[in-house]
């Protein structure tokens, strides 16, 4: 894992480093690959991470939020 500017990319196949993805609170990847979206997706799924998926393409850009259920609080 290495940090570019103040951003940290992992640089090992995210498979051998999703524990050191656990202590982050959100995850936001900018136009990856789809396979490296899924397996991210995966892993913040596991460990109950919000996952915002970015993609763009000049004026044109869609993105994509992945939550677990919000636990509810009683009263």
């Amino acid at each position: 894992i290495t940090w570019v500017t103040g951003v940290q990319t992992c640089a090992l196949p995210i498979a051998q480093c999703p524990a050191s993805l656990a202590e982050y609170t959100l995850i936001i990847a900018v136009d990856v690959q789809p396979s490296h979206a899924l397996q991210l997706a995966n892993v913040a799924w596991e460990y109950s991470i919000p996952f915002i998926k970015v993609k763009s393409c000049g004026f044109y850009g869609s993105l994509r939020v992945q939550l677990r259920e919000l636990a509810s609080a009683s009263f």
